[in-house]
């Protein structure tokens, strides 16, 4: 990748570039464990709202 530096564009560093993979890909992961675990939350809260509902008929 390039960058901007005193209004010339330079070549950044092997390092940086790496460091930089490593954190989108850091990133991307915990983004994706992130909507995992809304998705396994909401199932859950799913199939607890349709338990609650046969509790509450069954005391009626």
């Amino acid at each position: 990748m390039y960058y901007m530096n005193q209004g010339s564009y330079k070549k950044e560093p092997d390092w940086q570039s790496k460091a930089d993979a490593r954190l989108e890909k850091w990133l991307k992961q915990k983004k994706e464990e992130k909507r995992r675990s809304d998705e396994r939350r909401i199932l859950l809260q799913k199939k607890g709202d349709s338990h609650e509902d046969q509790k509450h008929t069954n005391r009626q």
